[in-house]
Order: C-alpha cells, then sequence, then structure tokens
C-alpha cells in the first residue's frame, strides 16, 4: 500500500502546475459567466459540453450576443484553424479532440489542395506524458515557471479591469 500512497502522492504534485492553470481559467470563466447574468448551474452544463476551455468564453459571448444555446453548443465543438498569409492561406474546422483522419485545405492564388493527416486522441496523450513524467523518465511541457507566471499574467488582467 505504502507503493501506491506514494505513486498518488507523486501525481498529486506533478499536476499541481497544470490544476494550477485550469483553476485560474475556471475562475475567469465563472466570473465572465455570473457577469453575464448566468449562474452556477449554467456553468456546470457548459463544463460538462463544451470540452475546450477557450471556447467557454467564446460561448459566453455567444451567448451574451443574442446565439441561441444551440448554436453556442454547436459552435464551441469546432476547433478553427485558419492561417493567412502572404502566398494563401491554410483552412482546417475539426471537433475538438478528434482523433482519426482530420482535413485541412490550402488555398493559393490558382488552386485549392484538400489534405488529411491522422491525428490520435490528445487527451490520451496528454496521460501518458504525464505518467512518464510521475515515474521520473520525462520533464513536463508545462513547467512550474510557466503557471506561476499565467497565474500572475491572470492576476493583472483581473486588477486590471477591477476585479
Amino acid at each position: 500500500m505504502a507503493g501506491r500512497a506514494e505513486t498518488v502522492t507523486k501525481a498529486f504534485y506533478k499536476s499541481v502546475p497544470v490544476m494550477a492553470g485550469y483553476i485560474v481559467l475556471g475562475i475567469g470563466f465563472g466570473i465572465l459567466l455570473r457577469d453575464a447574468g448566468y449562474g452556477v448551474v449554467w456553468a456546470l452544463i457548459m463544463s460538462l459540453f463544451i470540452y475546450a476551455g477557450s471556447m467557454q468564453y467564446v460561448g459566453v459571448g455567444l451567448l451574451t450576443g443574442g446565439a441561441s444555446v444551440l448554436t453556442a453548443v454547436i459552435t464551441t465543438r469546432y476547433d478553427r484553424l485558419y492561417i493567412h498569409g502572404s502566398k494563401g492561406s491554410i483552412r482546417s474546422e475539426v471537433e475538438y479532440n478528434q482523433q482519426g483522419d482530420a482535413c485541412y485545405r490550402i488555398f493559393t492564388q490558382d488552386e485549392v489542395i484538400e489534405r488529411k493527416v491522422s491525428i490520435s486522441q490528445n487527451y490520451s496523450l496528454e496521460i501518458a506524458q504525464m505518467c512518464r513524467c510521475i515515474h521520473g523518465n520525462e520533464t513536463p511541457h508545462v513547467t512550474p515557471e510557466f503557471s506561476i507566471k499565467n497565474a500572475q499574467l491572470m492576476d493583472r488582467v483581473f486588477k486590471e479591469i477591477g476585479y
């Protein structure tokens, strides 16, 4: 039993930097949603159906802008990748955390090229990386210093807007 407790403790401490970032984003989302006139039940529902944290912020903007709940849910289920350059653009619309084949299009002045790429399930990759970190075989992609700087930035943003 001591081995399991030690592993759980080590896992907890290794996950604190990531957890700190999620807590800060969650608090910001809660404040934004409350200021828009929505309560805790709305926050829970949106958290269950919108899997991209940044898209929760977009969802609040859609709801306060007059979009229907259905429109907000459908819109926030997709990530849109638009890259614009001097010779053309790349566009892709994929379901958040999609796995399998994803399609993207390259637009130039002369043609549109459609390509597919095989993608893995992102959550599985994150969990596998966290396990390697816990066992000491790998360094986390998100450092504690980065998480602290991110939290300090969010503190400054909240202070600037009067919270």
